[in-house]
């Protein structure tokens, strides 16, 4: 017989033992879950966050009875799009208020706060196991106060993929890899980010048994998701593979070389109910077989390191990296795939050096949007600083990410990653002041 009493003292004594990560809880809550009501992404820029417009466009389809995958093809893994249709059908439970967008941004809005708290709980569980309580709880207080998670989160979908990246990130910790896999495999339907756990949490495993239990399962769990999609409309499903490996460059390095400063702009709803209208591999003077190969080489090397791969801090090190390389390897990057970096930020430096770190990429993610596009009306120069600036942060955060990996904190090696990393931050801090002087001599003249 189960003595009921015994069990709430048990979880009260244990509730207790986190009062503190429970009152930055409460506080996160209150602020995040009355945002939706009270905020619009954008400010007085503009109307509002540029992805409202498609969640928008998805749902009026849907109603019209044209479905993603099924009738017409989009530049996101399918789930993504569903799941907005879902949200959307769901709002409009609602009587519609005098703007459209009021019900959806709310509930898009809501259902992004609670992935937020989410990834808060567990930036708080990960941190827990790599390290004492007290840094645990100034982690989540980093994160809590991040700049933006609260704007991915106001605006962009990204906080759903980061929530299951980070549950599959914690699950691999507590060895639970069958779980982790499946919830890498959903959140690559999602958004490709999530697989990035999967090489990390291979070599956290120790068995070759348990090794191939684990990508057995990821890949059956991915391959079962995307076979409806496959039934009911792989020639959309071939032209979105074709977009994702054929679209031009845009706001990364790579867009800078090919001399291209538009943000990712996707093709007319018109022209996507035909899949062959869609992914024409785009003009690039870059040699991409060989930065693909760069890249391969690189995160090979990493991989087959003699490490103590079962440190669980190794764990989310190298997660950490793996995701750097597939950020700075990707033709794209928009601001609000910054999300995906903080928490490996906090959990990795939950000290000033991280504070300065997120705060730099909060500036650089507000410059791009809305400022560049809206107040500058796309200043090429401006876009190429901005880009320049967080690339050298993410590379310098590769090397942090190293120096916890191979130990190398108390080292020379370690002195020289801690040099190359202030100099980056200096850097990027001290071009804002001739920056800003350019940036408002130009919105005055345009």
């Amino acid at each position: 017989m189960i003595n009921h009493s015994s069990l709430v003292t048990r979880y009260a004594s244990r509730l207790r033992s986190h009062q503190h990560f429970l009152l930055i809880l409460v506080v996160f809550l209150t602020f995040r879950l009355l945002m939706p009501f009270v905020f619009r992404n954008g400010s007085y820029f503009v109307e509002q966050a540029p992805d409202m417009g498609d969640f928008l466009r998805w749902g009026t389809l849907a109603d019209s009875r044209l479905y993603p995958y099924v009738n017409y093809s989009w530049d996101y893994p399918p789930l993504l799009v569903w799941s907005v249709i879902g949200l959307n059908r769901l709002s409009e439970l609602l009587p519609a208020w005098s703007d459209q967008r009021l019900w959806l941004s709310i509930t898009m809005q809501l259902t992004m706060m609670l992935a937020d708290a989410g990834s808060l709980i567990l930036v708080y569980a990960i941190a827990l196991r790599t390290g004492r309580k007290a840094k645990a709880i100034r982690t989540a207080a980093l994160f809590a106060g991040s700049f933006i998670a609260a704007y991915a989160a106001s605006g962009w979908y990204e906080p759903i993929p980061l929530f299951l990246l980070l549950l599959s990130l914690y699950l691999a910790l507590r060895d639970q890899f069958i779980g982790s896999g499946l919830i890498a495999a959903l959140g690559l339907m999602i958004k490709i980010v999530p697989i990035v756990v999967v090489p990390a949490s291979f070599r956290y495993i120790q068995s070759i048994r348990g090794r191939v239990k684990y990508i057995v399962a990821t890949t059956v769990a991915a391959l079962t998701l995307l076979l409806p999609f496959l039934f009911i409309g792989a020639d959309h499903l071939v032209a979105f593979l074709r977009v994702t490996s054929n679209r031009p460059a845009w706001l990364s390095i790579w867009a800078v070389f090919d001399g291209n400063y538009q943000y990712g702009a996707t093709l007319p709803i018109i022209d996507r109910f035909s899949p062959n209208n869609v992914g024409t591999a785009a003009p690039s003077q870059l040699p991409w077989p060989i930065i693909h190969l760069a890249f391969a080489g690189l995160f090979l090397f990493l991989f087959t390191r003699r490490l103590d791969w079962r440190k669980p801090i190794n764990l989310v090190a190298f997660t950490g990296i793996t995701l750097n390389l597939l950020l700075l390897w990707s033709k794209g990057f928009s601001g609000q795939f910054t999300v995906f970096v903080v928490p490996f930020i906090v959990l990795l430096m939950p000290n000033l050096r991280g504070a300065v770190y997120a705060a730099l990429l909060s500036v650089l993610w507000v410059a791009e949007w809305p400022l560049a596009f809206n107040l500058l009306d796309g200043q090429n120069w401006f876009i190429a600083w901005l880009i320049i600036i967080r690339t050298a942060v993410l590379v310098a955060l590769c090397f942090e990410y190293s120096a916890v990996l191979f130990s190398w904190r108390n080292s020379r090696p370690g002195r020289y990653v801690a040099r190359f990393a202030s100099a980056t931050l200096l850097a990027g801090w001290l071009s804002l002041i001739p920056v800003s002087v350019m940036a408002l001599n130009a919105y005055t003249q345009t």
